[in-house]
């Protein structure tokens, strides 16, 4: 009589069986006898006389039958089938290694919180089990099994409430925020499926681990990425292809056993909504720009702002928003037609945002308390920022110090190199983005601004900028200045010795600099960086505002003055006075129990509900 593992390790081997009724009669053996002779057919049943003792005619008989003849070369024809089904079950992909690998990741309605010594338990008594018994599985399964014991120990095994997939616009600027709020979901036990275009994917550097999967879909452009291609068909393509390619990868997620229970899409993209909503899926937008911002354009696109402003409009008032001059207005919508297609992109945002089941903002509520309470009327909004990393507000997750992907390579440690041999607060930091393109004429005035200056200085110059560096000026300027064409923004920021940021208003760097509580010096170039830089000097006090002339070209003696304001003098004593403030409302913000922390507790409950 066979036991049920010892008739697995035969058969594994494929090796006849020759079984008998006598003796122990335990457990599951009788059923065992009865599939390996009626229903495999991989052996033969030895009879017992009436004193259920096998005799030893009947033991020969049995074993000559199994070894010889017509009915052996049946069995052991068999026995060769299951041997193949029982190795090609084990392999990668088949039934039970995919069973194994669903054991890594539990069902998302499994809410309690199966972790640490419950699960390590249960799945160390399942592996002692199978060596105890000495199943004789192939070693990847072994392996796998060794695996699963490490993550255990490593606290990687958990119930997920929920599942989150999360589309950002392919663009620097849009990714690491929405990024860094994938990382919070992670943190608070979510799990995440993040997804980009093709094209964009090849092109990623990666500079540390991430806290999701990785996804893909199509934007129409997968083999070239879209170039030059003008915005309008560029969208217009996105939306065609990019709806069908990521609906089927709802579909494939479903079918896997994690289906999603909430699209986070960027808001300049409005059709995931679309898509998620006919699969019935809970859909959340998620504002990259601040809620300023979105404030005007809601205003335009619900025709409450006329366009064309009328001549000589002197002062645009909109609830929750400070009095603004024209110039203080979104460059598209001052000049709505500079150009036609980003300013419908832009408009477009809330095309169907009324239908979103959340309107998630990077953002904090101290820091825009009055347009976020006005907004708030509108939809389910929710603050959910400042998304940057842990490391550089509370350092709730651990070794969270960079966005983790770039489009840009830097060099790290020169960067960092050279501001440790900086004195404290000596240093102005020049960064105008990863899309700002100034003119030749501006970046000329800037550089010998910059050589003006008392302050040395870190300039960031992209390589596609980099021609309009005025000849010599690198070589001239070597001494007190350092030209890259990226680095670490968020570790330069923070470096002791940079004293200002000479910066063109971009959102992800605006909030950056609050939160690390860096003075500023505004040159907003386009889209929203003209609010931005009416809020840095009027609204928050933490940075003057370049004045431009009738060219609208800021010149190099008012870059060396603005410097100056902002890192000498009494102006400047009470502009870093403010930073810090906002720099310790930004971490009350994330902290434990903050307005953002809050919030993205509540949107995780509301998807366990409805889960």
């Amino acid at each position: 009589m066979l036991h049920h593992t010892l008739r697995l390790e035969l058969n594994f081997g494929g090796i006849e069986f020759g079984d008998s009724d006598g003796g122990p009669q335990l457990d599951d053996q009788r059923t065992n006898a009865k599939c390996i002779m009626d229903v495999w057919k991989i052996g033969v049943k030895a009879l017992t006389d009436e004193k259920r003792v096998v005799r030893q005619e009947v033991i020969e008989q049995c074993i000559n039958e199994v070894m010889d003849g017509e009915r052996g070369e049946e069995i052991q024809k068999d026995r060769a089938k299951w041997k193949e089904l029982a190795i090609k079950a084990v392999d990668e992909g088949e039934s039970s290694d995919k069973n194994i690998d669903d054991m890594t990741c539990l069902p998302r309605k499994q809410h309690l919180q199966f972790r640490g010594p419950i699960v390590h338990y249960i799945f160390l008594l399942l592996y002692n089990w199978l060596l105890h018994f000495r199943l004789n599985i192939q070693t990847h399964f072994r392996a796998k099994l060794q695996s699963l014991e490490q993550k255990m120990e490593k606290g990687q095994l958990r119930a997920y409430k929920a599942h989150c997939l999360i589309l950002p616009y392919p663009s620097q600027g849009h990714i690491n925020p929405m990024l860094q709020f994938a990382k919070l979901l992670d943190h608070k036990e979510v799990r995440v499926t993040l997804v980009t275009t093709r094209f964009l994917y090849k092109t990623m550097h990666s500079s540390g681990s991430s806290c999701a999967a990785w996804e893909t879909i199509s934007d129409g452009f997968d083999d070239t990425g879209k170039g030059d291609t003008n915005i309008d068909i560029y969208l217009e393509r996105f939306w065609q292809v990019g709806s069908k390619t990521l609906a089927k990868l709802l579909e494939k997620l479903s079918n896997s056993g994690s289906p999603v229970d909430c699209v986070v899409y960027d808001a300049f993209m409005p059709w995931p909504l679309d898509v998620a909503k006919k699969l019935g899926i809970a859909g959340a937008v998620f504002f990259t720009q601040s809620c300023a911002v979105d404030n005007v354009y809601y205003h335009v696109h619900r025709g409450l702002l006329k366009l064309p402003l009328a001549d000589g409009q002197s002062q645009i008032l909109l609830p929750g928003l400070p009095a603004l001059d024209p110039l203080d207005l979104p460059s598209f919508v001052s000049d709505c037609g500079s150009c036609p297609a980003v300013y419908r992109m832009l408009v477009g945002q809330l095309s169907n945002v009324d239908k979103a089941d959340w309107v998630l903002c990077n953002t904090f509520y101290d820091l825009e308390e009055q347009v976020v309470d006005w907004m708030a009327k509108l939809w389910r909004l929710r603050t959910v920022g400042p998304t940057i990393p842990s490391n550089y507000l509370n350092k709730r997750l651990k070794d969270h110090k960079e966005y983790s992907v770039n489009l840009f390579k830097s060099d790290n440690d020169a960067c960092i190199k050279w501001l440790n041999e900086r004195p404290k607060g000596s240093v102005a930091y020049v960064s105008f983005g990863s899309l700002a393109e100034l003119e030749d004429e501006q970046m000329e005035e800037l550089a010998w601004g910059l050589r003006r200056s008392k302050s040395s200085f870190l300039w960031v110059v992209r390589e596609s900028e980099a021609t309009k560096v005025p000849k010599g000026f690198i070589e001239e300027t070597s001494e007190k200045g350092l030209v890259v064409s990226w680095c670490p923004q968020m570790e330069v920021l923070a470096h002791e010795a940079v004293g200002c940021f000479v910066t063109h208003c971009g959102w992800n760097s605006t909030l950056e600099a609050l939160s690390l509580g860096v003075p500023m010096v505004a040159l907003p170039q386009w889209s929203d960086q003209h609010t931005n830089a009416k809020y840095i000097m009027d609204v928050w006090e933490v940075g003057v505002r370049a004045p431009t002339d009738e060219k609208g070209v800021v010149r190099q003696a008012l870059v060396k003055q603005c410097i100056s304001e902002v890192m000498e003098g009494e102006r400047g004593k009470e502009i870093q006075k403010n930073a810090a403030k906002w720099k310790e409302l930004a971490r009350k913000a994330v902290d434990e129990g903050g307005s953002s922390d809050k919030n993205i507790d509540e949107f995780i409950a509301k998807l366990q509900t409805q889960s």
